[in-house]
């Protein structure tokens, strides 16, 4: 055999044995990666970063995902299987998980003052939002600044539906301050003539949220009142039978105590607030306004100057239980307006 033919045998052989070792290493990386992914995946299990990808080249990992703070102590775990030559990470950091805020709990504050009144807080919807605003724009006069905040996860609560049926019996207080938050307490907070209307207040709000524990720091400022006239005139309560503006013996007998004090009392005003009940509103405010009307007249008959005495009615939205013909929708009472 002649040195040419020689030599391309060689040739042969040794392209052969090149792929031999070719084909080996790519078998070998394979069973590698076979054998090494499933002792390191169980690695990183155990160390509690499961949540980190692992891939294998050969006896070289590659790692994707996980928390930047975790990294490093990855890939000590990984290069600590036996036969892992490293490890290394090929991609950014998994973003970190969004954890949803808590739901808000419902709450309001309400505040009133000579020059206006606020109101806040957060409830489950625009409706009840609204229908808070509007009773209080209603019940206090004028415009009501600020708004709710609308969380629909937050849960229902009876005083979205209680609470403005009062605002009206509230007009008494000055510088009124209503206040619920995340518990089960509502705040009230004033100034009113007497013990016996702070009582009365605090008694009304309890009435209608008996859910809620009221807290009261209503202070008594009688002004230039003294403390029995202050009385008289937040005691001073006209129910009506049903259907009926009459005065009654009993609805004189007070106006004519309420006529005293403002006799001897030039300073002092009064605005007489009727309340109607929501079986038929329009009918209800009618008739309310028939009530006052003939308190205001009986006021000025009895030689009282008709600047002296104001008024207005106080209807209801009522959407909850209760008894719509309630005493308390038939009444007319007072709140004092000093000079």
């Amino acid at each position: 055999m002649d040195d040419n033919r020689l030599r391309g045998l060689a040739g042969l052989v040794g392209l052969a044995l090149v792929g031999t070792v070719g084909v080996g290493a790519v078998v070998g990386s394979n069973s590698a990666a076979d054998d090494l992914r499933p002792e390191a995946v169980s690695a990183l299990r155990s160390a509690g970063m499961s949540g980190i990808a692992i891939d294998f080249d050969g006896r070289e990992a590659k790692l994707s995902g996980g928390a930047a703070a975790d990294r490093r102590k990855a890939i000590a775990v990984v290069e600590g299987v036996n036969g892992v030559r490293w490890a290394k990470f090929t991609g950014p950091p998994s973003a970190p998980p969004t954890i949803p805020a808590a739901p808000s709990e419902p709450s309001m504050t309400f505040s009133r003052s000579d020059v206006g009144a606020t109101i806040s807080g957060v409830v489950p919807s625009a409706q009840v939002a609204a229908d808070l605003k509007t009773a209080a724009a209603e019940a206090f006069g004028g415009t009501v600044s600020g708004d709710f905040k609308v969380d629909p996860r937050v849960d229902a609560a009876d005083w979205f539906y209680e609470l403005p049926e009062v605002f009206g019996d509230l007009v008494v207080v000055r510088n009124l301050k209503l206040a619920i938050g995340g518990g089960a307490t509502i705040q009230i907070g004033g100034s009113i003539e007497s013990r016996v209307g702070a009582d009365r207040a605090k008694a009304i709000v309890a009435d209608a949220v008996p859910d809620l524990t009221v807290d009261s720091t209503l202070t008594v400022n009688p002004g230039t009142l003294d403390s029995d006239d202050a009385e008289v005139l937040n005691s001073a309560t006209l129910y009506f039978d049903r259907g009926s503006s009459t005065l009654s013996a009993e609805n004189r007998a007070t106006l004519d105590r309420v006529v005293d004090v403002l006799k001897r009392n030039a300073g002092i005003n009064l605005e007489a607030g009727g309340h109607a009940g929501p079986s038929d509103p329009a009918r209800g405010m009618v008739l309310s306004e028939h009530r006052v009307a003939a308190v205001k007249a009986y006021l000025l008959s009895a030689g009282l100057d008709s600047d002296r005495i104001s008024s207005r009615s106080f209807g209801s939205a009522k959407k909850s239980g209760g008894d719509p013909f309630a005493k308390r929708y038939r009444r007319v009472d007072f709140a004092v307006e000093e000079n």
